[in-house]
């Protein structure tokens, strides 16, 4: 080919062939011209398309491919932005790498190849991608197959997205929707406990009190007083099912102190080793003079109590250990998010008990229910002990992990944080029994005067009466806090001091004790409620409530407290 001019000065694409003939005897070169400017002009044509439809594929911001399928798979040709996913230097360098490499999973590639061959297409496959890096990626495949003129498949013509960050994005949305209907399970389930716990104690503690003015006026009878001794014991253990299902609504009684968790685990070791099977051993590690934690001490208590009475049934009737230990740790925000509370704490330095036991273990999905109220692997078990350690952990905003495997045993870890003591409760105002029981105690029928019994249940307020009767006090009762705002206001004079429900229709305990002091600004109120103490001093911060009893008391309770509020010490908030 050359470029031939023409006798009108313009140049034209020529095709030359030259042929050798022999013609009688003489050799010849015969020479043909053919002006191919139409072919030049077409293939000029294409060359241009071609690098338009390459500009195009490479510009696409999803990966293009052609590859020959099975057994060969491999690529025809591929875009940039398929290099790119990939990790390749080159188009080069990806194209000569078999095509199954790509795949993390012989099944993904199965799968892709099963539907291509019975639909012809692919729409929105995800498949998981190996890049060159080794990196597993999210790849979203379409495409359909290139068939020649017999029907055999030639090519496959796809594309791929890179979804991976899409994918991530699905999966973080699902497991904060899953926390927050876990969160809402835990929450509703919470409010349904402490509203029953409340109810039962409201009864609880009218058995009890009846019960125990009974057991004085029968002292001359013992085969009756020992009836109602049993009962009495009876339903101490229903008030203490109900003080499990506080723990769990976050609701329990709290009397916060300093504590040393080596001692405590230290001084309950008698009861612990009780409450365990014989053919159980108790492995101790337990770290001398930790920083103290602030907890209630009776809670802490029956955290360890509950954990141990789960790993001793773990093991069985078989021989096992139940390992202990106690120490001090750093745990960053990483390390608590596998917490089983959804609130999680600050990071920082925690105190840790850590429980392991050589039992059954358990499956992923009673892992996540274990915590639940009332869901018990046990045929006895009422479902309660390990909803109330999640409780109470959570109420002394801690944390709390665990690791089982079935047939290998269980883990359990609670946290602590390391913390100063509340700005609520100095130390010196700690929960100090020994003083008051040391504090000589004047006779109740010293005083006179009238005791308004606040509470919305009839039968309480007839309890109230009937024992404060016994302490020599004239009684006026009210069904709720307006009411009670209503007769104090009328008789402020005459009234010595309140014991006022916290819940209650109408208006509550909190709004009653204002209009109250509104009133009599030194009025004396003893509150008398199944919350805890700690939820008591949070309501009626400031306010100068005068003295705290929990439902269901005892007789002998109340007594003490209405001796330290007549006596002017009773200043609980």
């Amino acid at each position: 080919e050359w470029s031939h001019l023409r006798s009108d000065g313009t140049q034209v694409p020529v095709e030359t062939m030259f042929t050798l003939i022999t013609i009688r005897g003489e050799n010849h070169i015969h020479v043909t011209w053919r002006d191919i400017t139409e072919r030049k002009l077409a293939e000029e044509a294409l060359r241009s398309s071609e690098e338009k439809y390459r500009s195009l594929v490479d510009s696409l911001p999803i990966g293009l491919y052609r590859y020959t399928p099975a057994p060969e798979e491999r690529f025809a040709m591929v875009n940039k932005a398929l290099v790119k996913i990939h990790g390749s230097s080159s188009a080069e360098e990806l194209m000569s790498q078999p095509v199954a490499r790509l795949y993390a999973n012989a099944e993904d590639r199965e799968n892709l190849w099963r539907e291509l061959e019975s639909k012809g297409f692919v729409a929105g496959l995800e498949v998981q991608l190996k890049r060159k890096d080794g990196a597993i990626i999210w790849g979203s495949i379409s495409g359909r197959v290139i068939k020649n003129a017999k029907g055999v498949i030639e090519y496959f013509d796809g594309s791929v997205m890179d979804i991976t960050e899409r994918k991530k994005a699905a999966e973080q949305r699902m497991e904060m929707e899953r926390r927050l209907l876990h969160s809402q399970k835990l929450e509703s389930l919470g409010v349904l406990a402490g509203g029953i716990a409340h109810d039962f104690n409201n009864l609880l503690a009218v058995v009890l009190g009846n019960l125990e003015v009974a057991a004085d006026q029968i002292r001359q009878v013992p085969a009756a007083q020992e009836c109602v001794v049993k009962a009495v014991a009876a339903a101490r253990r229903a008030a203490a099912l109900t003080d499990q299902m506080l723990a769990y609504s976050g609701k329990g009684r709290f009397v916060v102190k300093a504590l040393d968790l080596s001692v405590e685990v230290e001084e309950n070791l008698h009861i612990l080793r009780a409450s365990i099977s014989k053919n159980v051993a108790l492995d101790l590690h337990l770290e001398e003079n930790l920083p103290p934690i602030y907890a209630d001490e009776g809670q802490i208590q029956q955290i360890v109590m509950n954990l141990i009475t789960n790993a001793s049934e773990a093991i069985g009737e078989n021989t096992g250990t139940i390992t202990i230990n106690t120490g001090v740790t750093h745990c960053t925000a990483e390390d608590l998010q596998r917490s089983q509370i959804e609130e999680k704490p600050e990071p920082g330095d925690f105190i840790f008990l850590e429980i392991t036991d050589t039992g059954c273990g358990m499956d992923e999905e009673t892992v996540k229910r274990v915590f639940d109220p009332f869901f018990t692997t046990k045929f006895t078990g009422r479902g309660l002990g390990m909803s109330a350690v999640l409780g109470i952990v959570q109420g002394h905003e801690g944390a709390l992990e665990i690791n089982s495997e079935q047939g290998q045993g269980t883990t359990i870890r609670v946290l602590f944080p390391v913390a100063e003591p509340p700005e609520d409760l100095p130390v010196a105002e700690v929960y100090e029994p020994e003083a008051e029981q040391q504090a000589e105690r004047p006779k109740l029928d010293a005083w006179s005067g009238t005791f308004l019994v606040v509470d919305d249940e009839a039968p309480l307020r007839e309890l109230g009466s009937k024992v404060l009767g016994r302490f020599g006090f004239d009684t006026i009762t009210a069904s709720d806090g307006q009411e009670a705002v209503e007769i104090f206001e009328e008789k402020s004079n005459e009234i010595v001091a309140v014991l006022l429900d916290l819940t209650m229709p109408r208006m509550d305990g909190v709004a009653a004790f204002e209009a109250m002091r509104r009133i009599k600004p030194d009025v004396k109120v003893i509150l008398c409620s199944g919350f805890s103490e700690h939820e008591a001093k949070q309501r009626f911060s400031g306010q100068g409530l005068s003295g705290y009893v929990h439902k269901p008391y005892r007789i002998t309770t109340l007594r003490e407290e209405i001796e330290k509020v007549m006596k002017g010490k009773g200043n609980l908030t």
